[in-house]
């Protein structure tokens, strides 16, 4: 159970599979099963940390993941984007684990595979030859994951090393856009949950679906944190970065406006305060007992106030670029530090509640505009 456990949201599809075995040992009394439910969800949130002492060092530069890049790699002398894709059209249509309803909802990313110049060829292929497609019901408010293939995949990941067999759950009353966004978690990646939620709920608004609905929301908080930091050092820099698995990208641009070694620091031990909130609300989003409770209330109280020190910790870099100092402005006002920056920066409708479609595109080229300032 536990080994299987890679992200919050697959703890908690693991935790379904051996509750009924905590409630036939305690049938009498919920209190205990309950009290013991909560004992193994903060076991899966410790292993969490595991994962996290890999994500400190990647972060601070201190270790390089290791590149994809095979120099025998076959699309190193393929020169035009569409005869890559042609290549990874052919392996997943080869591959026995999908069915024709899969294999065509991976044509329609072709408009983000021509989009991205920085999507890993060679790391892709190798995942969509073996990669399943499974269909179960998901517990709690949990549509969708991507997850290690077998436990030996994810002791090996938690090592550093790159895995190629990964499995996408949904949920039986998964929607088109889970699908998609499910799809996007493959092509790249961010140590943070939070970023890499955020970042993959964008790709899926901009590339994948024309009729936006509010349950993009639920990531709404790391998409806008997405958005401000495209604004912040450009589009192309966060897509290089999460394609390439290499947030020293990011970190390049933000020294390009504030030299300070300590304050991108400071921005990395805040951003570890929001991600821990961030993993365990998506745990509880899994356990039904848990999602209602005071707990979640707790956490989610805890998650927005990390959240707003988060925005205070980047607003030295708002002010060099623009020389709006957002952070004095927010607390002349009585709405929160986000929406702030959304009224400023970003301009949606509605910023206290924004949806997806209110943002525009800033992936998507064809429809990409930069604000002037």
């Amino acid at each position: 159970y536990i080994v299987s456990t890679i992200t919050p949201i697959m703890g908690a599809i693991e935790f379904q599979k051996v509750r009924p075995l905590i409630k036939k040992i305690f049938p009498k009394s919920m209190k205990i099963a309950y009290t013991l439910e909560a004992i193994l969800c903060s076991v899966v949130l410790s292993m969490t940390s595991l994962y996290s002492i890999k994500r400190e060092e990647f972060f601070s530069g201190s270790r390089i993941e290791e590149s994809y890049e095979d120099e025998n790699s076959i699309f190193n002398s393929l020169e035009l984007p569409e005869q890559k894709i042609e290549i990874l059209t052919n392996t997943f249509e080869n591959n026995q684990n999908l069915t024709e309803e899969d294999k065509k909802r991976f044509e329609n990313l072709h408009s983000y595979y021509l989009e991205n110049p920085y999507l890993d060829y060679e790391y892709l292929n190798k995942v969509y030859a073996n990669l399943k497609i499974s269909r179960e019901d998901l517990p709690g408010l949990i549509a969708g994951a991507v997850k290690e293939a077998t436990p030996v995949n994810f002791l090996m990941s938690l090592g550093g090393f790159e895995t190629y067999d990964k499995e996408i759950c949904l949920d039986n009353d998964y929607d088109e856009e889970t699908d998609y966004h499910e799809k996007i978690h493959l092509t790249g990646e961010f140590p943070y949950n939070f970023l890499n939620e955020g970042m993959t709920v964008c790709l899926t608004d901009e590339f994948c679906i024309e009729n936006k609905h509010s349950s993009s929301n639920y990531y709404y908080q790391s998409s806008v944190f997405i958005r401000l930091l495209a604004e912040l050092i450009g589009p192309d820099a966060v897509l290089e970065s999460y394609s390439k698995r290499d947030i020293r990208i990011i970190n390049k641009k933000l020294k390009e406006i504030n030299a300070s070694t300590e304050l991108l620091k400071d921005v990395y031990q805040e951003m570890e305060k929001v991600n821990e909130y961030f993993s365990e609300k998506q745990l509880i989003s899994g356990i039904d007992q848990l999602a209602s409770s005071k707990y979640n209330e707790i956490v989610t109280d805890g998650l927005n106030q990390e959240y707003e020190k988060l925005l205070i910790t980047m607003s030295p870099y708002f002010e060099e670029k623009w020389g709006i100092n957002i952070y004095n402005i927010y607390r002349e006002n009585s709405s929160s530090l986000q929406e702030e920056y959304m009224r400023i920066i970003l301009e949606p409708k509605h910023p206290d509640n924004p949806s997806p479609e209110e943002f525009k595109n800033y992936f998507n080229t064809e429809k990409q505009y930069m604000k002037t300032r």
